[in-house]
């Protein structure tokens, strides 16, 4: 299900990044509700999943959410966003001993 996930990521990317070439923003020469909205939506992906090697095909993506994070009205709601270094693995026993099945 992981691998069918980031492959599902990519596909998106790819669509986003095209549309980003010659683009700041989603939509228009501003931030618009658009760009709120995806960037909001791909916050955890760029925090613990898109590491560098996972975001180097995206280019156009990664500067616009980077565009996007560093407005101050993005800043005053989210603070300051570390773009993720390692990927965050899942680990399948954390939630059998949560549940206590372990």
């Amino acid at each position: 299900a992981t691998e069918q996930a980031k492959e599902d990521v990519k596909k998106i990317l790819t669509v986003l990044n095209q549309h980003l070439t010659f683009r700041t923003f989603l939509v228009g020469e501003r931030v618009s509700l658009a760009d709120i909205s995806v960037a909001c939506s791909m916050l955890w992906l760029f925090k613990q999943v898109l590491e560098p090697s996972f975001r180097q095909p995206y280019p156009n993506v990664t500067r616009w959410f980077v565009t996007c994070i560093n407005q101050p009205q993005f800043k005053a709601v989210l603070g300051e966003v570390k773009l993720c270094e390692k990927m965050a693995q899942f680990d399948g026993e954390l939630p059998a001993e949560r549940s206590g099945n372990a």
